[in-house]
C-alpha cells in the first residue's frame, strides 16, 4: 500500500509542479521602429506562464499602445502544458504579441500551439503575426497524456490526464476561426502521434496554414513562372488544402508532375503590363486567362514600396482588361508575398 502511495505521489507531482520550467525576460529590441519591446520564452512551457508574461507588461510596458506598436515573443521550448499554452494563445491576443522562431531555435509540441496566438493589430485591423526564420524549428504533435510510464495509475489520474487533452483539442476547435487556424493543420495535430512530431519544412505547410517564413526580398524580382505559381496555389491555401496532396493525387492519374506542368503552362501565358502614368507608389500587373468558354483570369497586382515587391492576387470571370481594371481600383491585401513565388516542396532551410 505504502509503496501505491508513493507511486501516486510522484505522478501527482509530476503533473502539478513541473520541474522546470519557462524563463520568461525582456530583451533587447530590434531596429524595426514598429516594435515597441521583445521578450524571450525559453524552456518547457508550464502552469503560470500566461501570468508571468502579462505580469512583465503590468511591470515594462505601462506606456505600451497596442494600436501603433507590437512586442514580439521569442519563443525556444521542447514543448510542455497544453493546457497552458491554449491560454498562452489567449494572452497573445489579448496583448497583441507576435510570436517568432528564430534561425537558431525550435519551437515543438505544446510551444507550437501557443505560437498560433501570435497576432498584432494594423490599420485598427486584428491580423495574426507568427513568424519562423529559416533554420527555426516548428512541430505539432497531438497532447500526450504523460502518465510518468507507470502501470500503476489510478483511474482518477487517468481521466484528469485524458480530459486536459481533450480540453486542449477542443481549445483549438473553438479558436479556429478568431486565430485562423486552418481545419487541416488541427487536423494534422490530432493525427500526429505524442511520440511522433509534424516538423513545418515546406512551403506548402507554411502557406497554408498562414505562417510567416521571414524571406529577404530585396533583389526579387517576380517573373512569369513566379507569377503562375501565385495564381496556381492560393487559391488551395487560401482554404488550407495542400498544393502537395492535389499534386501527387493528379500526378498519379495523369503520370506526369501536375503543378509543374500547369506551371509551365501558365507561364507562357503570363503577360506584364505597367500603366504609363502613375502617381505615388509604382504598380505593375501580371495576369494570364485560362483556356476554355468559361474562362477566368488571374491578375497579380504587384506594388512596389521601400524597394521590395509586395503581390495581391486577384481571380475574376472577366476579360483581363476588365480584371486588371478591378484589380487596380481594389484597395484589398493579402499576405502574398516571396513565400507564394516558391515551388510548392522547397524547403524552407535551404534559405538559411
Amino acid at each position: 500500500m505504502r509503496n501505491f502511495q508513493i507511486i501516486f505521489s510522484a505522478i501527482i507531482t509530476l503533473f502539478t509542479s513541473p520541474v522546470f520550467s519557462a524563463d520568461i525576460h525582456k530583451v533587447e529590441k530590434s531596429s524595426d521602429p514598429e516594435e515597441f519591446a521583445r521578450i524571450s520564452l525559453a524552456g518547457p512551457i508550464s502552469s503560470g506562464d500566461a501570468r508571468k508574461i502579462q505580469a512583465l507588461f503590468n511591470d515594462e510596458f505601462r506606456d505600451y499602445y497596442n494600436d501603433t506598436h507590437y512586442v514580439t515573443l521569442t519563443l525556444n521550448s521542447p514543448g510542455g502544458s497544453f493546457t497552458e499554452a491554449i491560454k498562452l494563445m489567449d494572452i497573445f491576443r489579448k496583448l497583441q504579441i507576435a510570436t517568432r522562431v528564430s534561425a537558431d531555435a525550435s519551437c515543438m509540441s505544446a510551444c507550437a500551439v501557443a505560437f498560433l496566438g501570435g497576432s498584432r493589430v494594423i490599420a485598427n485591423t486584428f491580423s495574426t503575426s507568427r513568424t519562423v526564420e529559416p533554420g527555426g524549428k516548428l512541430g505539432f504533435h497531438a497532447p500526450n497524456l504523460d502518465l510518468a510510464g507507470s502501470a500503476m495509475v489510478p483511474s482518477a489520474l487517468l481521466q484528469q490526464s485524458y480530459g486536459e487533452a481533450l480540453s486542449a483539442i477542443s481549445g483549438l476547435l473553438k479558436r479556429r476561426d478568431e486565430f485562423d487556424i486552418r481545419t487541416s493543420l488541427v487536423e494534422t495535430i490530432i493525427a500526429t502521434s505524442p511520440d511522433d512530431m509534424y516538423v513545418v519544412e515546406i512551403v506548402d505547410d507554411f502557406a497554408r496554414w498562414n505562417i510567416t517564413v521571414e524571406l529577404d526580398q530585396s533583389n526579387w524580382q517576380p517573373d512569369a513562372a513566379d507569377v503562375a505559381r501565385m495564381c496556381l496555389n492560393t487559391a488551395i491555401w487560401a482554404s488550407g488544402n495542400s498544393v502537395t496532396e492535389v499534386d501527387e493525387s493528379l500526378s498519379t492519374q495523369q503520370g506526369a508532375p501536375f503543378t509543374a506542368v500547369q506551371v509551365e503552362d501558365w507561364a507562357k501565358r503570363v503577360k506584364f503590363y505597367e500603366p504609363t502614368e502613375q502617381q505615388g507608389i509604382r504598380s505593375v500587373f501580371a495576369y494570364a486567362s485560362e483556356d476554355g468558354l468559361e474562362a477566368s483570369t488571374c491578375v497579380v497586382k504587384l506594388v512596389e514600396f521601400s524597394g521590395q515587391w509586395h503581390p495581391t492576387v486577384f481571380w475574376s470571370d472577366s476579360s483581363p482588361d476588365l480584371s486588371i481594371k478591378a484589380a487596380a481600383q481594389s484597395n484589398s491585401s493579402d499576405s502574398s508575398y516571396m513565400l507564394h513565388a516558391l515551388p510548392h516542396d522547397f524547403r524552407i532551410d535551404a534559405l538559411r
